[in-house]
């Protein structure tokens, strides 16, 4: 079963209505990369996120199929006079009007994308997969890192979610990581943990759920442990 489903967005004024909505900077879309986006709730949680591809006069978004009735109802109720067709499409129409496979932009590691394939991180990265590791509507964006995955423009204008998004990065507000949890004898998983609360441990052990697990930051939210560390030390 395909945990992937693809809308197409068509029509003139295409651009300027998903650059009003999302977290991304719509005009930088191109065909030579991909973008990874989100879709916020007015107070800046993430209700959904998704992957971007310019296709010749359309934009394709690919999210995950368990949400997608509820992104297509938010995108609808968005739409208001934009002039842009909002329709879902098939991995095979997707396949025949994509390029080449191109580099996932949230990590450097991830393999290339593909339309419609399962793109979940391996655990080893310790990046968060929503309906995976949090669910909609529960973190902010910030918070689940996904301005260090390339997810959040700050330079574009307003969008959804925009005004909590913009007062975190610009206050340095560093709270909570993911980090990669294991356990001898249970599976890996991923937790959003306060700093605060993870740094007396230093970072290991930690009692999630009732359990104790070995608790690391991947490295690639390490710039928010550092922040978080620097806001402390200047208080």
């Amino acid at each position: 079963m395909n945990t992937r489903s693809l809308i197409l967005i068509s029509g003139d004024d295409r651009i300027t209505f998903l650059q009003g909505i999302l977290t991304q900077d719509i005009t930088k879309l191109n065909d030579d990369e991909i973008q990874f986006a989100a879709l916020l709730s007015p107070q800046g949680k993430i209700l959904h996120d998704m992957f971007l591809v310019a296709v010749d006069n359309a934009i394709l978004i690919d999210t995950q199929a368990a949400y997608k009735d509820t992104l297509l109802k938010r995108l609808m109720m968005y739409k208001l006079r934009a002039k842009v067709t909002i329709e879902e499409i098939t991995p095979q129409h997707a396949a025949l009007a994509t390029q080449q496979p191109l580099p996932d932009p949230r990590h450097p590691e991830l393999p290339h994308y593909v339309p419609c394939a399962t793109h979940l991180s391996p655990l080893t990265l310790g990046i968060p997969e929503l309906g995976r590791d949090f669910e909609p509507d529960s973190i902010v964006a910030l918070d689940a890192g996904y301005d260090l995955l390339n997810a959040v423009s700050f330079t574009k204008g307003c969008y959804v979610g925009q005004e909590v998004t913009a007062r975190m990065h610009y206050k340095n507000i560093a709270r909570r990581g993911f980090f990669i949890l294991e356990h001898d004898t249970m599976p890996p998983r991923l937790a959003l943990l306060k700093f605060e609360d993870v740094l007396g441990n230093d970072m290991s052990p930690v009692i999630v759920d009732g359990i104790t697990y070995r608790a690391t930051l991947p490295a690639w939210m390490q710039p928010k442990l550092e922040q978080f560390k620097n806001n402390r030390e200047n208080q």
